[in-house]
């Protein structure tokens, strides 16, 4: 495969040095464990177990081997830290109660550590400094790490005694969660598609790429993600292991149901449980512009595999020899993140005849997997029947190229065009081809003529996807556009309301209402008609706004009906319009949306049942997310409120804060404040060079006020009057 790459490639190793003096300052407030902690692995450390989630099949041998590896005579601690406050307790009893009935009585204990308490107590520092291990509960990291450290990121004396145990051979193991936080920074969030775009970035930041914050650091010598090959974390953790901040060119993904068994005397982990583990080695990577990069090495390891943290040396297990071709094909496109996509593409590369590469598609980029010639595929030979076969994959090469920039500015579209008969979840999308829905439609299928129609809804359509980069688009659109539906004498009597739901959404469960962005319903009534309403509130949204449902259409809509929500990502704002036939556009209700929510995906969602050989259904022509309004602007998008007039409807909730001071945005024309000091919006017509600053509303104060340019953003106080200013009271500079 020959690559075009642009401008000159800086190695990985010169990044990194020239990165580290602008890395100084932001370290400093990262607070480490360095001046209080080991920073390196204790002579005579324990071994660890890093297990990626989805702990099930596996169950018995991951915990026997946690079990077999701790200090003889002395229990395994269970920590519920990554729980909810209330949750911790009994899920760490449960498992202490699995543990022993399993095990036998006094194999294991609970230490209760929550996220805001226990970590300080004495007691529990004493019980750990007992224990012969310890094992970390999944759920949140950030959670696990407040438990365990102190205001300002120092350890508690229950870390401090963890520390202890470790370095006396007790081992250390932790599944979800508790896989993240082996690291030292660790993974905090992110999807991959944001983290390829972006890099690392502090937890937090209002524009995510992989978040990072301080971990624990037990091993350093990799980063470590979990739910790996399920959730398609392929993405952050390459951007993780080629970034500066992380310390560590060496990543290792690990599936759910297995688990990553490291010997610290010799620094080699190997796979164990269920599934496997990709391997992310950057040390030979070339860094390019824009994100681009080649020189990435893969692996795949599967159970029994091992590697050598420190040489990067592969071993793969007895018993599997060199796989030969079975399949033919011309070429092999998955979607980037889709869940197995990474395993099944290298899997798939080597075991297709004629083919020696992959692509990989993400919104912005192409990862493209090549085989060379020291690349193996290896298989188990005597699985027995219905086992899952065992693969292993073993140096293959990743480049990462920015994709064509196309003029498109749809980022998802779907138009129902193939052949009759084909569900949805087969359907194109033009957009992102490799983005597909799915759910159980039963006999739902595409017409031919470019309509979807939904005739029975058994189980309910519920499907997320990504909205993927936006290129800085202040407002997303999705267009949702019917050709009509026949909802008329339903004729199964347990459907109860029937209901389609398109929503922008920010939350990870799918069905969680509470975690709507901004969006629409269309609901039909008893009364023979469907109801339209606007939507953001979900269940206690905190500045969201939501409309009356309105009865504007019939039962039976036999003409095109288009749907479109706008919702502003600056403003924190939304608006929905409908437009029947090729009548005009009509707003139907404006609101705000809450700032806590940023989309990051949508969904549609079916309730109630269609039956009866098509009697009942809906038929979508179309479905999309944009950056534009897809047939022109129905009404002007900009800025037709003024502050100066509307001051009375300016509150302080649903607008994005920062704790970085005084932000100039030059997407938006508003500025905004430090919380300590409330919210300040600017008039969008104003110079922003002027000498002379410029005007605003202190909004939690309830008072006009200026920044001074020529004073390094000072913020004085306007009087009542606006004719005249008081004397300048400084009100902060953050």
């Amino acid at each position: 495969m020959n690559l075009k790459l642009m401008n000159s490639p800086l190695s990985f190793n010169s990044f990194r040095r020239v990165a580290v003096s602008a890395l100084i300052a932001l370290l400093s407030s990262f607070t480490l464990f360095a001046d209080t902690l080991p920073t390196e692995i204790p002579e005579g450390a324990g071994p660890l177990v890093i297990a990626g989630g989805g702990v099930n099949q596996s169950w018995d041998e991951i915990f026997g081997t946690i079990v077999d590896l701790k200090l003889e005579d002395r229990p395994l601690a269970i920590f519920g830290t990554g729980q909810s406050v209330s949750n911790a307790r009994p899920a760490g009893e449960n498992l202490v109660d699995r543990i022993n009935t399993t095990f036998g009585e006094g194999t294991a204990i609970y230490v209760h550590i929550t996220s805001s308490s226990g970590g300080n107590d004495p007691d529990n520092a004493d019980a750990i400094l007992s224990a012969g291990g310890v094992f970390f509960i999944g759920g949140s990291q950030t959670s696990i790490m407040n438990g365990f450290t102190n205001s300002g990121g120092t350890p508690t004396p229950a870390l401090e005694a963890i520390w202890e145990i470790y370095a006396e051979g007790a081992v250390i193991a932790g599944s979800s969660a508790g896989a993240a936080i082996m690291s030292d920074p660790m993974i905090s969030g992110g999807t991959s598609s944001n983290a390829l775009a972006r890099g690392a970035t502090p937890a937090g930041s209002s524009q995510p790429g992989v978040s990072y914050r301080a971990g624990m650091g037990f091993n350093q010598d990799a980063v470590y993600c979990q739910h790996h090959i399920e959730r398609g974390r392929f993405g952050r953790l390459l951007a993780a292991v080629v970034s500066p901040i992380f310390g560590s060119d060496l990543g290792i993904g690990i599936a759910e149901d297995t688990a990553l068994l490291i010997d610290n005397s010799t620094r080699i982990g190997t796979v164990i449980g269920g599934k496997g583990s990709i391997v992310i080695d950057a040390s030979e990577a070339e860094l390019l512009d824009r994100g681009q990069m080649t020189g990435v090495k893969v692996h795949y390891l599967d159970r029994g595999d091992r590697i050598n943290l420190l040489t990067r040396e592969i071993y793969i297990a007895d018993g599997r020899l060199p796989a030969n071709p079975s399949q033919t094909g011309d070429e092999i496109t998955v979607g980037a993140w889709g869940t197995n996509a990474i395993y099944d593409l290298m899997v798939q590369i080597m075991d297709t005849q004629g083919i020696d590469s992959g692509i990989a598609s993400d919104t912005n980029f192409d990862l493209i997997f090549e085989a060379t010639g020291d690349t193996q595929l290896l298989r188990m030979t005597d699985e027995a029947d219905g086992v899952r076969p065992t693969w292993s994959v073993t140096d293959m090469t990743l480049s990462v190229l920015r994709r064509d920039d196309e003029a498109s500015h749809y980022l998802h579209d779907w138009h129902f065009e193939e052949a009759e008969g084909t569900e949805m979840s087969a359907t194109l999308n033009s957009a992102r081809p490799w983005v597909t829905w799915n759910g159980n439609l039963a006999d739902s299928f595409t017409t031919g003529d470019g309509t979807f129609r939904i005739q029975r809804n058994a189980g309910g359509l519920n499907r997320r996807v990504d909205v993927g980069e936006t290129d800085g688009a202040e407002i997303l659109y999705m267009l949702v556009d019917f050709a009509g539906w026949n909802l008329a004498d339903v004729t199964n009597p347990d459907a109860g309301d029937i209901e389609i739901r398109m929503h922008f959404m920010n939350g990870e469960a799918a069905d969680n209402p509470g975690q709507i962005t901004a969006g629409m319903r269309l609901i039909h009534n008893t009364d023979g008609t469907v109801s339209l309403q606007a939507d953001s509130t979900g269940t206690a949204a905190p500045g969201g706004e939501t409309s009356e449902p309105v009865s504007l259409f019939s039962e039976t809509q036999l003409e095109d009906l288009k749907l479109v929500t706008a919702y502003n990502t600056v403003k924190h704002s939304y608006s929905v319009y409908y437009q029947e036939g090729d009548g005009d556009w009509v707003e139907f209700f404006a609101g705000n949306t809450s700032g806590l929510r940023a989309a990051i995906s949508f969904r549609m969602w079916i309730r109630g049942d269609f039956y009866g050989d098509g009697l009942n259904y809906m038929d979508l022509n179309r479905f999309a997310v944009t950056t534009f309004f897809p047939d022109g602007d129905p009404v002007d998008q900009g800025d037709s409120v003024s502050i100066w007039d509307e001051l009375e409807t300016i509150n302080n909730t649903g607008f994005k804060d920062t704790n970085i001071g005084i932000v100039w945005d030059q997407q938006w024309p508003w500025v905004y404040h430090a919380p300590s000091h409330g919210w300040i919006w600017f008039n969008s017509e104003q110079d922003l060079t002027e000498d002379a600053g410029i005007w605003g509303y202190h909004v939690n104060a309830s008072k006009w006020i200026w920044v001074g340019l020529e004073v390094d953003g000072w913020v004085y106080e306007m009087g009542e009057s606006s004719e005249q200013w008081t004397p300048a009271t400084e009100i902060g500079n953050d």
